[in-house]
C-alpha cells in the first residue's frame, strides 16, 4: 500500500455550518456609488426637464423613479424588468438607496404602456442631456488632440419573440424569417459611449431615416467641435453623403454598388510598399443619380490559388475594398485601416446586447418597449462616464459585465446608527486601485 503524500498547497477541509442570522447584508454594493454617480449629475432633474410626465402628487412613483429604477437595475445585470425586480430585492441596497418601496412590473407596465411619441423623444433629449454635461466638464477639457471626433454609426438586429408592436420580418442573419426589432446607433469612438440611438421596427433598412437621424444628432453636438463620420455599406447613399458635406463633415463610409468589381478592375492600380500582395487606387466617381463626382479609395489583394500547378492558366483573381471619403491627404491604404477601426463598434454593440440589454426588455406597446431602450443605453453609459470621470484607464477599457462582476456585485454589510449608514466591504478588494476610484467618482470616501 502506497504511503499518502500530503499537499502543501491545501489543507483537509473542515466542516462548514451555515446560520441564516445575517442582517443588512447586501451583494451589490458598488451600486450605491452608480446611485450617488447618478445622483451627483442630478439625473433625475435631467428626467423632469427632458420628459412631461406628469403623476399626481398622490402618486407612489413619479415617472424619474422608474428611470432610475431600471437603469440600476440593468446596470445590476438585469435582463428583464422581473430581472431588474430581482437587483431590488436586496434590502440593504434600498436602504441605502432610500427606496422604501420599488414599484411591481404591474406598475411600470401601466406606466409605460400609457406614455406616446413626445416622451420617448424627451428620453432621447435626456441621453443628449447626460453626454452634454460629462462632456462639458470631463471630456472636452481633457482631449488633448485637436482631431475631429469620429462617430460610428451602425445598426443591429434583435430576434423578438411574442406579438410586440413593431415587431416586424427583415433581415435577420442570426434566425432566418424571424420578426425583429432594428435599432440605429452612434457611437463616439474616444469615449465609447452611444451618442444617440432609435429604437426601429424590423423590416426597417439599414439607412432607413438615416439623414433624419442624423439632423437630429448634430443639432445636438457642440459647435464648437469638428466631427468626422464612419459608417460600413448599408449607409452608402448619396442623400447622407450630402447631408454631411452641406454641413461640412468629413466622412468615411464603405462603398456598395452592383458594378463596384468591374468598375475597379478598370482602374490603374499601384503596389503598396511593404505590404505584399497588396495594391491601391483613388479615383473620382459618380453615380448616375448625383450631382457630383465624389473621391474613391480603394486597395486589393490577390487571392492565392487553389491549385498553384494551373497558375499559368488562370487569371489573378482579387478581393477589393473601396470607400468614398473626404479624407484626401490619406493614401487608399491608411483609408482602409482607419476604416477598420471601425470594428471596435460591432464589439460595443454586442456588448450593448448581452450585457444591458439593449433591446432585450420588450412590452406590447411600441412607445414603452422604446423607453426600456433608452434605459439600457442610459445605463451603458453611465459604464462609460463613470470610467472616464474616474480617470482610471483600466476602468475606461473594462466592459460593463466585468465592471460588474469585479465591482458592482461587491460583498458588503451596513451598519446604521449615528443618523448614517456605514458600509462595510473586503478590507482587500481583489482590484482595489479600480474599486477605489469607482466609489470615489460617486462621492463616496472611506470612514476614517
Amino acid at each position: 500500500m502506497k504511503n499518502k503524500i500530503s499537499s502543501k498547497g491545501k489543507k483537509a477541509s473542515k466542516k462548514v455550518t451555515f446560520e441564516a442570522t445575517g442582517i443588512n447584508l447586501t451583494s451589490q454594493a458598488g451600486l450605491v456609488s452608480t446611485s450617488k454617480f447618478l445622483e451627483k449629475i442630478k439625473m433625475t432633474k435631467m428626467v423632469e426637464d427632458c420628459t412631461a410626465v406628469l403623476r399626481g402628487n398622490n402618486a407612489s412613483y413619479q415617472f424619474h423613479d422608474i428611470v432610475e429604477y431600471c437603469v440600476l437595475g440593468i446596470i445590476g445585470g438585469g435582463r428583464s424588468l422581473d430581472g431588474v425586480g430581482e437587483i431590488w430585492k436586496d434590502y440593504a441596497l434600498r436602504q441605502m438607496l432610500s427606496w422604501v418601496s420599488v414599484p411591481d412590473r404591474t406598475t411600470i407596465s401601466r406606466l409605460l404602456k400609457s406614455l406616446t411619441f413626445e416622451e420617448l423623444i424627451g428620453m432621447e433629449n435626456l441621453v443628449h442631456t447626460m453626454r452634454r454635461k460629462i462632456w462639458d466638464e470631463y471630456f472636452l477639457p481633457n482631449r488633448n488632440t485637436t482631431d475631429p471626433i469620429i462617430l460610428d454609426i451602425d445598426s443591429t438586429v434583435k430576434t423578438s419573440y411574442g406579438n410586440q408592436e413593431g415587431s416586424e420580418k427583415g433581415f435577420n442573419s442570426s434566425k432566418k424569417g424571424a420578426s425583429s426589432f432594428h435599432p440605429q446607433l452612434a457611437f463616439c469612438a474616444e469615449t465609447k459611449e452611444i451618442l444617440q440611438a432609435w429604437y426601429r421596427c424590423g423590416s426597417a433598412y439599414t439607412s432607413n431615416g438615416i439623414v433624419d437621424f442624423m439632423a437630429q444628432l448634430t443639432v445636438q453636438l457642440p459647435v464648437a467641435e469638428k466631427f468626422y463620420f464612419r459608417a460600413d455599406s448599408g449607409y452608402f447613399s448619396d442623400d447622407l453623403l450630402s447631408f454631411l458635406e452641406d454641413n461640412d463633415y468629413g466622412y468615411l463610409i464603405k462603398v456598395k454598388l452592383k458594378n463596384l468589381t468591374s468598375m475597379l478592375e478598370n482602374q490603374d492600380w499601384s503596389d503598396i510598399e511593404n505590404q505584399e500582395g497588396w495594391q491601391e487606387t483613388t479615383f473620382e466617381y459618380g453615380c448616375k443619380t448625383w450631382d457630383t463626382k465624389r473621391t474613391f479609395k480603394a486597395v486589393r489583394v490577390e487571392i492565392p490559388e487553389e491549385n498553384p500547378d494551373e497558375i499559368l492558366l488562370s487569371i489573378k483573381r482579387y478581393s477589393y475594398f473601396c470607400y468614398v471619403t473626404t479624407d484626401l491627404h490619406l493614401t487608399p491604404w491608411e483609408v482602409h485601416k482607419k476604416y477598420g477601426e471601425r470594428a471596435t463598434c460591432e464589439t460595443w454593440i454586442e456588448e450593448c446586447k448581452n450585457q444591458v440589454a439593449l433591446a432585450n426588455m420588450k412590452m406590447n406597446s411600441f412607445e414603452g418597449s422604446s423607453i426600456l431602450f433608452q434605459c439600457s443605453v442610459i445605463a451603458y453609459n453611465t459604464f462609460r462616464y463613470m470610467g472616464l470621470v474616474s480617470g482610471n484607464k483600466k476602468l475606461q477599457q473594462w466592459e460593463p459585465a466585468t465592471i460588474r462582476t469585479y465591482l458592482i456585485r461587491t460583498a458588503g454589510k451596513l451598519l446604521t446608527g449615528s443618523r448614517q449608514f456605514t458600509l462595510i466591504t473586503p478590507i482587500n478588494h481583489f482590484h482595489q486601485n479600480e474599486w477605489n476610484d469607482w466609489i470615489k467618482t460617486g462621492g463616496l470616501m472611506k470612514a476614517g
